[in-house]
């Protein structure tokens, strides 16, 4: 098993990319050589039928479960998160609304009282 430098780790960690496990593996599949695992990481890299994941020993990066197998909340995510449900949307709206009416309430009754009874 060939071994991964830790310096290409931490350059790649450094860069943003946020998954360690990830990062290994591309450096193990691009032979060492920070191009070509920059350029898996990046999904630029044309794979072969001769250099799949089956090729590569895999239990030192892959999380898993106790019943060994990934678990899928353990898989990065990446990109933008996603937008909110419709109930958070209408629940952050009506939030709002609400915030917005007792300040214009609250300003009413501030005008009242400063004119005097």
């Amino acid at each position: 098993m060939e071994v991964v430098s830790e310096d290409y780790v931490q350059t790649l960690l450094s860069m943003g990319f946020p998954n360690e496990g990830e990062i290994r593996r591309a450096l193990k599949i691009g032979k060492n050589d920070l191009n070509e695992a920059l350029s898996i990481l990046t999904n630029d890299h044309p794979t072969s039928s001769f250099d799949t994941l089956d090729d590569i020993e895999m239990k030192d990066v892959n999380p898993s479960n106790d019943h060994g197998s990934t678990a899928v909340n353990d898989l990065p995510v990446y990109g933008p998160p996603p937008p909110p449900t419709y109930e958070e949307a209408v629940s952050a709206r009506i939030h709002e609304d609400s915030v917005v009416s007792f300040r214009s309430q609250y300003k009413k009754a501030m005008v009242m009282s400063a004119d005097g009874p």
